[in-house]
């Protein structure tokens, strides 16, 4: 559904789309033969403002033709009776060697469909079951018939990022005629082991939206449940199946135990996060680094001041940003923590706020520490939101010594300088 390869290109909301951003970074680097598909998302995930602890949305602006070229093949998908046709813009990813991995963002905004059909992809994870459905078919079944009327009939493998794609599996089973065939070629990533990371629509909207000849391969159990789990149908019809951490795979045996699940930890397209005050410093002692990132461990044979000295230069960015842009006269010479990701509850957003009275002890004790926050909650994440407002008013009560700013409107520009610049990141969820 997202994939964020540069905050110009705001068609991502967090790490999900992150990850698929850096994989398809990662293979151009490496020659590795491979074509990505997303959403448009003509509007973005959203543009995040805060006033007085509370978040405000809006859509994004951003020029689709400064970034992304247009495709001039089409394809049509049947949604409740409708034809809609589906279109696509390409983002060409250049590797280090130059080999090119193209990434390709389907859309509705065309002349020829209705109204609703041409907002389909105007925003990400939008509003309501039938809307993300209707996205859903777009990007699973849509996907996959853009990519055969291009001539990509070859492809080996088809890899679903999340639930998300799951329905480009029937559109493979329909072509095919061969479910195990299909399960050969399809491999499911799970992310979120918890429910708001597993679609499920209810059969009558299923009913309503998916083409017959589409709703007819679906398993019976599915009708005996009452509702399409789009997890339930990448597992069904994957021939492997993988987590994105071994701690995460165990848990994930414990939600899915009847599927074989693999572990495989998420990594970084190294180049992509590395800052420029860094890779001065690799490139003098590690020149190899952007190819072979294992190069790195080498960094303990580095002296410790020139670590240092590297970092602190990261740290001014951060500093300086926070201070320009909200006014939070944040000092370069103290301990300065980060949290920053989607706020959402499962993730704990408040937890380091948990007992302000012993945060202010620890600052008594150990000097002034600074904490700067970050995050956007999804528009209908009704209790996201409220974290935000209760962190925002946590943070009132610090003691003079610990000092807080929340930087609205996280993206993958401010991320660069959190992560390189904070001096100790902290993770909660």
């Amino acid at each position: 559904m997202e994939v964020g390869l540069s905050s110009k290109i705001p068609t991502y909301s967090g790490g999900l789309g992150i990850l698929a951003g850096d994989m398809l970074k990662a293979a151009a680097d490496a020659s590795f033969p491979i074509i990505g598909v997303t959403l448009l998302s003509k509007y973005g995930y959203f543009f995040q403002t805060i006033a007085d602890g509370v978040q405000v949305e809006s859509p994004v602006s951003w020029r689709v033709d400064d970034f992304l070229k247009p495709v001039e093949e089409k394809v049509q998908v049947e949604m409740a009776g409708e034809t809609v046709t589906v279109g696509a813009w390409l983002c060409e990813i250049f590797g280090s060697d130059g080999y090119m991995v193209p990434l390709y963002f389907l859309h509705t905004d065309l002349p020829e469909n209705s109204k609703a059909s041409r907002e389909i992809t105007d925003r990400l994870y939008g509003d309501g079951q039938t809307y993300r459905l209707k996205q859903e078919i777009i990007l699973g079944v849509g996907g996959v018939r853009l990519l055969k009327k291009m001539g990509f009939t070859s492809i080996e493998k088809y890899h679903m990022n999340e639930g998300h794609s799951a329905l480009l599996a029937l559109e493979l089973d329909r072509e095919l005629h061969n479910t195990e065939e299909v399960k050969k070629r399809c491999i499911f990533t799970t992310h979120t082991p918890v429910p708001s990371g597993h679609d499920k629509f209810v059969m009558s909207m299923v009913d309503e939206l998916l083409e017959k000849d589409l709703h007819d391969l679906l398993p019976k159990e599915y009708f005996e449940q009452g509702e399409l789990n789009m997890t339930a149908l990448a597992l069904d019809f994957s021939g492997y199946i993988n987590g994105v951490a071994k701690k995460h795979t165990e848990i994930s045996k414990t939600m899915f135990p009847n599927y074989p699940i693999h572990s495989i930890t998420n990594g970084i397209h190294t180049q992509s996060w590395v800052s420029p005050h860094f890779a001065q410093l690799y490139d003098k002692y590690m020149p190899n680094w952007r190819k072979d990132p294992e190069s790195l461990r080498d960094i303990f044979a580095v002296s410790r001041p020139e670590i240092w000295k590297a970092h602190f230069e990261c740290k001014k960015q951060i500093i300086d940003y926070a201070n320009a842009y909200s006014n939070a006269g944040l000092d370069y010479d103290f301990f300065t923590l980060g949290w920053a990701r989607r706020f959402t509850s499962y993730k704990r957003p408040d937890f380091l706020l948990e007992n302000v009275h012993r945060l202010n002890e620890i600052a008594n004790k150990v000097g002034p520490i600074q904490i700067i926050y970050s995050g956007k909650s999804h528009p209908y994440d009704t209790e996201g939101k409220e974290l935000i407002q209760k962190t925002i008013y946590l943070s009132k009560q610090l003691d003079d010594k610990v000092k807080m700013v929340y930087l609205q409107n996280y993206d993958i520009y401010l991320a660069k300088f959190m992560v390189s610049g904070v001096d100790a990141w902290v993770n909660t969820p």
